[in-house]
């Protein structure tokens, strides 16, 4: 089982990569498309098969990482809770320190996002159990809309 997740989460992670490459300039919302069906699947699957939800759960995971892809690298470590500690810890240093280092400060944003979301899908998971897959297709469709209006506007921008 374990070998199985790992193997599925790197797989989401180089269709995630390589549905960004194809996506172009549409990249974010070419990598939100693909982990909206992929747990659009799981959704469906979890009400009879549970080894093909956590299959196509864990290649979403995987796949969604690259929505910060840029030029071949992803650009912001999204699930790395211990990179970001150390970042916030680095920045909250240099700022004593009377150095500002905003980007290094900031980072906490993202270990709150992480842990936020640890705690709400594990209490919705608790209460909702039926309705939890949904609510992940229902977040996940609101960033693909938002990352759609927001590349659609760059296009027609020039930029």
């Amino acid at each position: 089982m374990p070998a199985g997740l790992v193997s599925g989460f790197v797989l989401g992670v180089v269709l995630g990569a390589l549905f960004s490459e194809w996506g172009g300039r549409w990249r974010k919302t070419a990598v939100l498309s693909l982990a909206f069906c992929l747990l659009f699947v799981a959704a469906v699957l979890d009400q009879f098969w549970q080894t093909g939800f956590i299959g196509a759960a864990v290649i979403a995971m995987g796949a969604i990482n690259n929505v910060f892809r840029r030029d071949g690298e992803v650009k912001v470590g999204v699930t790395y809770m211990t990179g970001a500690l150390v970042r916030f810890g680095q920045g909250l240093a240099a700022r004593l320190l009377g150095n500002s280092e905003e980007g290094r400060f900031s980072a906490i944003g993202l270990w709150v996002g992480l842990a936020a979301g640890a705690v709400s899908g594990a209490l919705s998971f608790s209460y909702y159990r039926a309705s939890t897959p949904w609510i992940a297709v229902a977040i996940c469709s609101g960033l693909l809309l938002s990352a759609l209006l927001i590349e659609r506007r760059s296009v027609r921008s020039g930029g």
